[in-house]
C-alpha cells in the first residue's frame, strides 16, 4: 500500500487544514495509507485527524532544540523510508529537510497562498521536487514569478457533499436575511473590518439582517468594538470555532456568505457555501474567487474594500426573493459539478501515480537553496535595506554587513533614523548607480509589492535587489519564520 504524508505547520483550524482532512479522507478511500504530520505544533484541530480515520504524527520538541536539529527530527520522520509520497503544505522544516533523509520519497509541495513570503516558504528547495501543486491560477502565477522553471500544476479544491440530514433548510421569504462570515478573524488579509460598515449600511437602509460570525483570530476583539461603536452589535452572533458539520448546518440556513478578503489562494468558504445553496458575495480576486464563483449566477463578485458594492449586491437579493432562490439553486448545482471531492481527489490520485512512475532517483544537490550564492553579490556593493519593522531589526543583527541606509514607503518615517542610519524615500534609490548597490527586501509582509515596485523603478531582481530567502542560511531563516510568520 502506498504510504502518503500530508505535512503541515500545525492543525490550527482553517482552509489548509480543511483541505488536508478532505484530501486525506478521499485518498484513504482510494486505498492509500494516509498520515497527517504536523511539524511545529499540534493545533486545535489535531484531534480531528483521528476522527476522520486518518493516522497522525506530531514531531515534538521544537522549543527544546535548535531549529536545524528539529529539521533533522522532521526529516527522520518523513524521509527515512516511512513514506512513499510527501505532500508539504507551507511546512518550512519539511522543505529545508528535502533530500537529507536515508530514503528518497517523492516530495510534492502544495502552495496555498498568493502572498510571496508564504509562497517562498512553500517552494523552498522545490528544485529538488518533480512537481509543485498550486491551488489556483493566482497561486501558480506567484510560484512562476518566484521561479519560471518550476513545473506547477493547478488543482482546485473539492468539497464533500453536505450532509443534509443535519441541516436546517433556509426560508427564502423570511423578512430577515441571514448573513454569514466564515474564516479567520483577521483584517489584513480577510478584510473583516468591512463587516461592521456593511451591516450598518444595510440596517440604516431599512433592511432586516443578522450576521453569524464563525471563526477566531487576533482581530476578534477589535471587530466586536467596531460593531459596538456603530450600534449594530445586537444583529451579530459569534460562534467561535465550529466543526465542519456545524458550519454546514449554519450554511444551510443562511442566505448569503460575506467573503471580503483582500487576498486568497483560492478560498474554501465560498465553495462550501455554494454547495449548501448559500450565495457568496465576495471580493473579486483574479485567479482565485473568479475561479470559484460565477458572477451574478452563483454569487456576486465586487471590488475588494468597497462597502457600497457589497451592500448593493445584498440589497439586490433582499428585494428580489425569486432571484435569491434561483441563484441559491444555481450555486448548489455549480459547486456539485465543478468542486466535488471526487474531482479534486481524482486529480491528486493521477498525480501520485504519475509521480511514482516518473520518480527521479538522483536529485541534484545543486538544486538546493544555497544562500551563500546570494552573499556573493554583496562584495564591494553598498547595502540598502528596505523596511524598518521588527523583522528588519532582527535581520540587521544577523547579517554580516551594515546597511548604508534604510528605505520605507511610509513618508512619516523619512528624515528619521533607524539603528543610527537615515530612513529615505524609495525615490532616493534612483540617485544611486544601480550596479553599485544591493537592496535587501527586509519586509516579509510586502515582499511581492516591494519587488514589483523596484522592478518598475528599473532594478533587476538578483542583480540589484534580493530578499531574505536568498541571503539567510537555513537556521536563520527558520528563526526568522518562527518569530515573524503571521
Amino acid at each position: 500500500m502506498t504510504r502518503i504524508a500530508l505535512v503541515v505547520y500545525g492543525m490550527l483550524g482553517g482552509g489548509i487544514e480543511t483541505f488536508l482532512l478532505n484530501l486525506g479522507a478521499y485518498l484513504k478511500c482510494c486505498q492509500y495509507d494516509v498520515t497527517i504530520v504536523t511539524t511545529n505544533c499540534l493545533g486545535n484541530w489535531f484531534e480531528r485527524i483521528a476522527q476522520m480515520g486518518l493516522e497522525e504524527i506530531y514531531v515534538p520538541g521544537l522549543n527544546s532544540v535548535e531549529p536545524l536539529e528539529h529539521v533533522s527530527r522532521v526529516s527522520k520522520v518523513l524521509y527515512d523510508g516511512e513514506f512513499d509520497i510527501v505532500f508539504s503544505n507551507h511546512a518550512l522544516f519539511a522543505q529545508i529537510g528535502i533530500g537529507t533523509g536515508k530514503a528518497n520519497p517523492v516530495v510534492i509541495p502544495i502552495v496555498h497562498g498568493t502572498d510571496e513570503y508564504c509562497a517562498r516558504i512553500g517552494t523552498y528547495n522545490a528544485g529538488l521536487c518533480d512537481h509543485i501543486v498550486a491551488v489556483s491560477p493566482a497561486v501558480k502565477k506567484t510560484v512562476e514569478r518566484i521561479n519560471k522553471h518550476y513545473k506547477c500544476d493547478v488543482i482546485l479544491h473539492g468539497i464533500p457533499k453536505a450532509n443534509v440530514d443535519i441541516a436546517i433548510e433556509r426560508d427564502f421569504f423570511l423578512s430577515t436575511i441571514k448573513l454569514m462570515y466564515v474564516g479567520r478573524i483577521s483584517n489584513s488579509d480577510k478584510g473583516v473590518f468591512l463587516l461592521p460598515p456593511i451591516v450598518k449600511t444595510l440596517i440604516d437602509d431599512g433592511l432586516k439582517v443578522t450576521l453569524d460570525v464563525v471563526g477566531d483570530g487576533s482581530d476578534k476583539g477589535q471587530l466586536k468594538e467596531l460593531f459596538q461603536n456603530n450600534g449594530t452589535e445586537k444583529f451579530v452572533k459569534y460562534w467561535g470555532m465550529l466543526s465542519s458539520e456545524q458550519v454546514r448546518a449554519l450554511m444551510h440556513s443562511a442566505h448569503i456568505l460575506l467573503f471580503p478578503s483582500y487576498m486568497e489562494g483560492l478560498g474554501i468558504a465560498p465553495i462550501e457555501a455554494q454547495l449548501c445553496g448559500c450565495i457568496p458575495v465576495a471580493s473579486r480576486l483574479t485567479g482565485a474567487t473568479d475561479c470559484t464563483i460565477q458572477d451574478k449566477k452563483t454569487g456576486f463578485l465586487v471590488d475588494h474594500g468597497e462597502v457600497k458594492q457589497f451592500s448593493q449586491a445584498i440589497k439586490q437579493l433582499y428585494f428580489d426573493r425569486p432571484l435569491l432562490m434561483r441563484m441559491s439553486q444555481q450555486a448548489k448545482d455549480y459547486a456539485e459539478i465543478h468542486f466535488s471531492i471526487e474531482r479534486m481527489g481524482d486529480q491528486y490520485h493521477k498525480l501520485i501515480q504519475m509521480a511514482l512512475e516518473n520518480k527521479s532517483e538522483n536529485k541534484l544537490v545543486s538544486e538546493r537553496n544555497d544562500p551563500q550564492k546570494g552573499l556573493e553579490k554583496f562584495t564591494d556593493k553598498k547595502v540598502i535595506l528596505w523596511g524598518t519593522g521588527a523583522g528588519c531589526e532582527w535581520l540587521c543583527k544577523m547579517i554580516p554587513f551594515e546597511a548604508f541606509y534604510f528605505v520605507d514607503n511610509n513618508p512619516l518615517k523619512w528624515q528619521c533614523y533607524f539603528r543610527g542610519r537615515p530612513i529615505c524615500s524609495p525615490q532616493t534609490l534612483l540617485q544611486e548607480h544601480a550596479d553599485k548597490i544591493m537592496i535587501i527586501i527586509a519586509s516579509h509582509s510586502y515582499m511581492e509589492e516591494i519587488s514589483m515596485q523596484l522592478s518598475q523603478m528599473g532594478f533587476n531582481e538578483d542583480e540589484h535587489f534580493t530578499n531574505i530567502f536568498k541571503i539567510l542560511e537555513p537556521e536563520l531563516l527558520l528563526r526568522y519564520d518562527l518569530n515573524f510568520r503571521t
